[in-house]
């Protein structure tokens, strides 16, 4: 399995939840208000991959958020 197919879409579809962006492409899972540990590690691992600071905060605005995901799946694409 290429992680690129699998894993980097999931991990950004995590950031995106809870924000405007999640109604362009939702998660399979029940719906929650405590991601915050869940977006954090997300972008930890994402950063991480991408060789990249984690800049992510889960308690940032929406459009914080929505951007962060935008850049980090751009720069694992």
């Amino acid at each position: 399995m290429n992680w690129r197919v699998r894993v980097v879409p999931f991990l950004v579809r995590v950031l995106r939840a809870g924000t405007p962006a999640e109604k362009d492409d939702p998660g399979d899972w029940e719906p929650s208000i405590h991601l915050t540990w869940s977006k954090h590690r997300a972008a930890e691992a994402l950063s991480l991959r991408a060789g990249v600071p984690c800049e992510f905060r889960p308690d940032g605005s929406w459009q914080h958020q929505m951007d962060e995901a935008t850049r980090l799946e751009q720069l694992l694409d």
